[in-house]
Parts: structure tokens; C-alpha cells; sequence
């Protein structure tokens, strides 16, 4: 086996080193700020949300997963900007 694979120290049956996994698939999906900035700015521009996640390269349910504050600032700028209006 190589080297470079993690071992907790142990031993299996066989004797070769028991490998430590971290857990199953890919790990999540963390936001920087760059990246909700840059979700914000598109978003606030008009770009739909399958344009953004691609631009972004996430699926459109991580998108919505993690950026729906985002998302939904454009519809409350609208809100605001049609209450001033009314007012």
C-alpha cells in the first residue's frame, strides 16, 4: 500500500494498516464572500439562477441551499423601490 494514505495506527486482520476516512462523498459546499458577492451582483443584475450557479459552478439547488439571502435581495430592492414610489 502507499505510504501516503492516513492510518489511525491500527492493524486489520490482514495486517496492513487500517485507513482513516474523513466521510462520504464530496465535502460541502462553503460560501466565501467573494462568492456571495459575486452571487448578489449577477443576481442584481437580472442574470437567472441557472446562469449564476453556472458562473458560480454549483448546482441550482446548492445555489438556493446557500445564497437565498442573495437571491431574494433583488425582489426586496423591488419591494422598497415600488413602496417609495407608492408613498
Amino acid at each position: 500500500m502507499p505510504d501516503k494514505l492516513p492510518s489511525s495506527g491500527e492493524l486489520d486482520l490482514f495486517g496492513l494498516p487500517v485507513i482513516t476516512r474523513r466521510g462520504r462523498g464530496r465535502p460541502p459546499h462553503q460560501p466565501t464572500a467573494e462568492l456571495r458577492a459575486k452571487a448578489a451582483a449577477m443576481h442584481q443584475a437580472g442574470a437567472a439562477q441557472p446562469e449564476i450557479a453556472a458562473a458560480l459552478g454549483l448546482t441550482i439547488p446548492t445555489l438556493v441551499r446557500h445564497y437565498w439571502r442573495e437571491l431574494e435581495s433583488r425582489s426586496e430592492s423591488w419591494r422598497n423601490l415600488k413602496g417609495a414610489n407608492n408613498a
